[in-house]
């Protein structure tokens, strides 16, 4: 039971890591919608999506872990894409 015990308190220590750099990249993704309004861009942009996938999938190189990771990924820019949104939303009205 200790074991399980250290194995959850190096968990939790990952996750604060996590929670602060999830908290680093939204205030980026803040900055950039930012950019996207003064410049009249739109949130979505293809082409950036698809090199940000396909960079850190070559980066992740245990195989067994991929499906998971891109999961993750597509999940973190979603999110980003719907913060990107309501920042904006916020601004115009």
């Amino acid at each position: 039971m200790e074991e399980l015990i250290s194995y959850r308190e190096e968990i939790d220590v990952i996750d604060k890591q996590i929670l602060a750099l999830f908290s680093r990249r939204m205030a980026v993704v803040g900055k950039i919608a930012g950019y996207k309004m003064k410049k009249d861009m739109i949130v979505y942009d293809q082409t950036r999506e698809d090199e940000v996938v396909n960079k850190n999938m070559d980066n992740c190189k245990d195989e067994e872990l991929k499906p998971y990771y891109q999961e993750v990924l597509e999940t973190i820019l979603r999110v980003s894409k719907e913060y990107q949104k309501q920042i904006i939303l916020r601004n115009t009205i």
